[in-house]
């Protein structure tokens, strides 16, 4: 006679059970790491416009930015020109169009200085010396889309 014996029904259930809630637990934490990336550094663009220089004073194109993520965006631009595409900390500006970025600042709707974009906040992002037709792209690090926005300044 073959004394052995099988699991018990409830007891197989039981272990089904803790299987499935491990899987469902490892999937939402994955999840969840995943979508808290991509909206960390979400970037809108408000508007675009040009200030037309007077005199000795050259153009300036201006990007108005909103921070619609969870994690505040660094925006520590250099201040000289670096080409085509310069890099801020938390965000990579590519001008695609209209010559070399000069003089790169973003600052508040006040007019001060700002070193980052806090969630729900705004910056104007500053450029000078935008002739005819500029194109900027705005790429953040957070792992969030690049946006582009165009501004012509006579």
């Amino acid at each position: 006679m073959n004394k052995m014996k099988g699991i018990t029904p409830i007891i197989a259930t039981i272990i089904l059970l803790l299987v499935t809630i491990g899987l469902a637990s490892a999937a939402y934490t994955y999840m969840s790491t995943f979508f808290t990336q991509m909206t960390a550094g979400i970037i809108e663009i408000v508007d675009s416009y040009c200030l037309s220089g007077n005199g000795n004073q050259p153009s300036t194109a201006n990007v108005i930015l909103r921070n619609s993520g969870t994690a505040k965006i660094n925006v520590n631009c250099p201040g000289t020109s670096q080409g085509q595409t310069i890099d801020c900390d938390g965000i990579t500006i590519v001008k695609t169009s209209g010559g070399n970025i000069a003089n790169p600042k973003f600052t508040s709707s006040s007019g001060e200085s700002i070193r980052e974009i806090s969630p729900g906040g705004i910056a104007i992002f500053t450029e000078t010396g935008c002739s005819g037709h500029c194109s900027y792209r705005f790429v953040p690090k957070a792992g969030a889309k690049a946006v582009t926005t165009s501004v012509y300044c006579p």
